[in-house]
């Protein structure tokens, strides 16, 4: 049985850099290749009020399923007979996935690395395709509880294949 209840106060700073670089800036024959990525950093606290505190396991605790930090990065390769073919990277911090009561422990989803795979490519007319591999890692999903890990999945690979089409601008 869960029920939220909301803590008395919380706080949540951050800081967050991103950025975006074109190789062709280095060389000309690396022209339509593009490097990004971002970083965040986020601390978070609640402050549980003493009717939550006394059913909960800590008075204390970072925000339910807020990570500590988030990595993104991005390689991407643009030409007009390909469109864009991008490879994409992602990682969160450890988050909670389910607040300890009554003397157990926070349950913690463990990183999971990810890496997409996508293709956007124009055919004319407002029409695109696209096709995409999601999650190519297939790494597991780990929920840890102190010292226990609860549960453990594979989440699957998938993939996707689309056509969209959109009026130009102006019509």
């Amino acid at each position: 049985d869960a029920r939220f209840e909301n803590a008395g106060t919380g706080m949540m700073t951050g800081l967050e850099l991103e950025g975006r670089l074109s190789l062709a800036r280095v060389d000309d024959a690396l022209t339509g290749l593009k490097l990004g990525g971002n970083l965040a950093l986020i601390r978070s606290r609640v402050e549980l009020d003493s009717a939550a505190a006394a059913i909960q396991t800590s008075q204390s605790r970072p925000m339910y399923g807020q990570s500590p930090y988030v990595v993104n990065l991005s390689l991407a390769y643009a030409r007009p007979w390909l469109g864009e073919l991008g490879l994409y990277y992602n990682v969160v911090g450890a988050r909670i996935a389910d607040v300890g009561t009554q003397g157990l422990p926070d349950t913690y989803e463990q990183p999971q690395h990810r890496l997409d795979l996508a293709l956007a490519r124009p055919m004319g007319r407002g029409w695109k395709l696209k096709a995409s591999v999601a999650n190519v890692l297939d790494q597991d999903v780990a929920l840890v509880q102190g010292d226990l890990t609860v549960t453990r999945y594979q989440p699957g690979v998938s993939a996707s294949l689309g056509l969209a089409w959109a009026p130009a601008a102006g019509n």
